[in-house]
């Protein structure tokens, strides 16, 4: 996650105090969707700033691509990278690397949308993102 293994470890210790992981570090699934559904609109608020070259996220990117198709003059997601492959309205990433990484992991880049999916103040966008993430974390039974 081209974080310091410092703060990896404190990340992974404060995850088991919270009961998101278990202490080998195995996801409580149930839990983390619960609080990415619930906090990440209050604890990690996102909206849409200007327009920027970047990676693409939200509804831009898989797997909600595979919802919403881009209307006629509708304006992309995307977190501002001089790398990226797209211009559109730019969401503040989670962490400064997160658009790196997205780059060379299509998990990690789809989990990480569904998560900013869930950080704007679009209604029909975030249930949707609650949706696919029950579905990728939960196996659908969420």
């Amino acid at each position: 996650l081209q974080m310091s293994t410092k703060s990896s470890h404190d990340s992974l210790k404060r995850l088991v105090q919270l009961r998101l992981l278990m202490p080998d570090h195995s996801l409580v699934a149930r839990s983390f969707v619960e609080f990415i559904e619930h906090a990440a609109p209050f604890v990690f608020p996102a909206s849409p700033g200007p327009v920027a070259g970047g990676v693409p996220t939200v509804s831009s990117a898989p797997p909600l691509t595979e919802v919403f198709t881009a209307a006629e003059g509708e304006l992309a997601f995307v977190w501002p990278d001089a790398e990226g492959s797209m211009r559109g309205a730019g969401i503040e990433p989670l962490h400064r690397s997160v658009p790196s990484i997205a780059r060379t992991s299509p998990e990690f880049h789809a989990d990480m949308a569904v998560i900013d999916a869930l950080r704007l103040q679009q209604p029909r966008i975030r249930r949707e993102a609650r949706r696919v993430l029950r579905e990728r974390f939960l196996d659908g039974d969420g």
